[in-house]
């Protein structure tokens, strides 16, 4: 499901805008990507937490590409008050344009997965890693392209002129 500010995102600062993926219980959510160059690094970029809620459940995170399981993290803690979400970067090579990944969460008990910012970017080798390199993950500002309270995953905003944090868009003029 998706959740814009409660129940199920009851817990840390919500990584993008304000609306989180959610999956309750044992469930997987899979996603069909196209579109890839064989042979290129890719990053798969996200951020996780659980609800903070329904005690003694437990909940485990495992990530798979094609098939291949390329993270996980068992029993999760919820991260609590406003601290920031978990996050993670996988490296991968696709073999063929196309890709599956699957976010698959093992729950005992009443458990959610919250998930935010997934993104999928082509990186060549020995780049740095960065959380969301670039403003595809979040789409286009609303205009005038004011960021807070409602943060970009990855990016810090600088409170500039009248105590407002802006992305400035090139093709629309700047800011006074």
């Amino acid at each position: 499901g998706v959740n814009i500010g409660g129940p199920f995102n009851d817990n840390g600062a919500t990584p993008d805008r304000n609306q989180v993926g959610f999956a309750q219980g044992s469930r997987a959510v899979t996603q069909t990507i196209t579109g890839l160059t064989p042979g290129k690094n890719y990053w798969l970029q996200f951020y996780y937490n659980r609800r903070n809620c329904c005690g003694g459940s437990t909940v485990s995170l495992i990530v798979e590409i094609d098939g291949e399981e390329v993270a996980r993290h068992e029993e999760l803690k919820a991260v609590g008050g406003a601290n920031p979400y978990h996050s993670k970067t996988v490296v991968f090579t696709p073999e063929s344009d196309t890709a599956e990944v699957v976010f698959r969460g093992e729950a005992a008990g009443d458990a959610t997965m919250i998930y935010d910012a997934i993104s999928i970017v082509q990186r060549d080798e020995g780049n740095v890693i960065v959380m969301n390199p670039s403003f595809e993950a979040s789409g286009t500002p609303p205009w005038p392209g004011y960021i807070q309270p409602k943060p970009i995953a990855g990016w810090v905003g600088v409170v500039a002129n009248q105590g407002l944090a802006a992305v400035i868009l090139a093709i629309l003029g700047s800011f006074a």
